[in-house]
């Protein structure tokens, strides 16, 4: 089995250039969904799963299968996101690998007193960074707080899942003014959401730092 390489993008590059670049990224994502396999077993903290689509329902496997495929392409962000492992555009299955984690969102895991001050800051600039590469890529992320979820790292510190990626939209010009702005407003929700999850910190460790520190 034979990967497809990402394209490469340039920001500098033209619009026609960038048309290239989009036909190439179709092509190589018609070709990913028979050859993107794996043989081996899972590896060691991660688990499969298979998921199904309806059969008529080409453009929501499509999508999802695009996505995921663009986001495989970011290293950095492996241990944040599924894995495709298997795609099979005629019976619409894809399988994906993912961290094995408890299903826990965030704000159960500071429920929980399981996340303490200094982590939760952590997360929240490790997310940030995340999202933004994401749109550097053209990857219209949507922050939902009901889908990111705290998995524990071999270090033993906290890396943060990421899910909800049947949302996501594909945008082929990353510096379009429409994605820029999708980009504010989900960081925007990101870090209200994270002054929720201060407070709650706060309350129960007596601490009167912002957010912001």
């Amino acid at each position: 089995m034979v990967s497809p390489k990402e394209p490469l993008r340039d920001r500098n590059h033209t619009s026609k250039r960038q048309g290239c670049q989009r036909i190439n990224a179709t092509g190589a994502i018609t070709k990913a969904y028979i050859s993107v396999q794996e043989t081996a077993q899972p590896r060691k903290g991660r688990r499969w799963e298979t998921c199904k689509f309806d059969p008529s329902d080409h453009l929501s496997f499509d999508r999802e299968f695009s996505v995921l495929y663009q986001v495989s392409q970011l290293r950095s962000l492996t241990i944040h996101t599924p894995k495709i492992v298997q795609a099979d555009s005629r019976s619409r299955v894809l399988v994906l690998s993912y961290p094995r984690l408890h299903w826990a969102t965030l704000r159960q895991r500071v429920e929980d007193s399981a996340l303490d001050l200094e982590t939760l800051l952590k997360m929240k600039q490790e997310l940030r960074s995340n999202i933004e590469l994401l749109y550097e890529h053209g990857i219209a992320y949507r922050f939902k707080k009901d889908c990111v979820f705290p998995v524990r790292k071999a270090s033993g510190g906290w890396a943060l899942y990421l899910g909800g990626w049947r949302d996501v939209s594909l945008f082929p010009f990353p510096e379009a003014a429409e994605l820029k702005k999708k980009l504010t407003e989900q960081l925007v929700k990101m870090e209200d959401h994270f002054k929720l999850l201060w407070t709650s910190v706060s309350v129960t460790s007596n601490v009167t730092r912002t957010p912001d520190g």
